[in-house]
């Protein structure tokens, strides 16, 4: 019972930290916040809504955009978690990606609406002491395209 208690309140900690970092930098102007209502009726993914949000990345493979969208979590995310590991769909865990705009809007499309989505830079991850690899933010027309498709789906971006 005890080493539960401590877990769960070392676990409250770790989120306590992640939300005060997080505050840091959006407070910074460094974050831009894209969101808005809309008609349409994505497909759910499952039970995961209300978990926290999704942390979504972007990197070039060969000339080509690649995008990864993650459950968000205390956690920070290696590389190849963001870069490598398998699309996986579970009640605790989402990861979905993509190759292209039109991907990562198809996978975009099942998210619920008014769910937070955090696009995090390369710069974020420097800050943050936490190896970017290959993370990078695209040209500003590819950022404005998936802004837009999620202001459609009345999904919420932020850019750190």
């Amino acid at each position: 019972m005890r080493k539960l208690m401590y877990q769960k309140s070392n676990m409250k900690l770790n989120i306590f930290v992640s939300l005060i970092m997080l505050l840091a930098i959006v407070n910074s102007g460094i974050g831009i916040t894209y969101s808005a209502q809309s008609s349409s009726s994505p497909t759910l993914i499952g039970p995961i809504k209300g978990k926290g949000g999704y942390e979504f990345y972007s990197w070039q493979t060969q000339g080509r955009w690649n995008f990864a969208l993650l459950s968000a979590t205390n956690i920070l995310k290696s590389v190849e978690q963001i870069t490598v590991s398998p699309d996986t769909v579970s009640e605790n865990y989402v990861k979905l990606s993509g190759q292209g705009i039109e991907a990562i809007k198809s996978q975009l499309n099942r998210l619920p609406r008014n769910e937070h989505i955090l696009w995090i830079s390369k710069l974020a991850r420097v800050q943050s002491l936490v190896d970017a690899g290959p993370i990078e933010m695209p040209s500003q027309p590819i950022i404005d395209a998936i802004a837009d498709h999620c202001k459609k789906l009345g999904l919420e971006l932020s850019l750190v």
